[in-house]
């Protein structure tokens, strides 16, 4: 009986040892399905986003902001949204609004996700207003 008992310790001691070795080998991956990469909209239309964040060991943070191409803050959006993940893999939805008072002809949605190891990847996803409304009045 006190053979089997440090038997089973060590197994425990061995499975414990190897699953704390796990390596973050890559950077997490977001996969943006919606909206596509240069899709139209007209003012006050509403986007849905959805996005599949993965890792290959345990996600952490996810960070989604509207912005300008080099991803400053548009004050028109009140959108920025964040929060902690875990897992390996987080779908992320949500709706955005495009505010009539928006002075741009294109805005840029930027993702941020980051792993537990703290590494991080970025993506952003240009989008337009409709030529045809671009005269808009504001």
């Amino acid at each position: 009986m006190r053979l089997r008992k440090i038997g089973t310790a060590c197994i425990l001691v061995f499975v414990i040892a190897f699953t704390g070795c796990i390596k973050d080998e890559e950077n997490p991956v977001i996969y943006v399905s919606d909206p596509i990469m240069h899709a139209e909209y007209n003012y006050g239309d509403m986007i849905q986003v959805e996005a599949t964040f993965t890792d290959d060991v345990d996600l952490a943070k996810y960070f989604v902001e509207i912005g300008d191409e080099n991803g400053e803050h548009l004050s028109d959006f009140h959108n920025d949204d964040s929060g902690d993940i875990s897992g390996v893999v987080h779908r992320y939805s949500a709706m955005i609004t495009i505010p009539d008072s928006l002075m741009m002809d294109m805005f840029y949605l930027h993702f941020t996700v980051s792993d537990m190891s703290g590494k991080s990847s970025t993506e952003k996803v240009m989008l337009h207003i409709n030529e045809d409304v671009h005269n808009h009045t504001h």
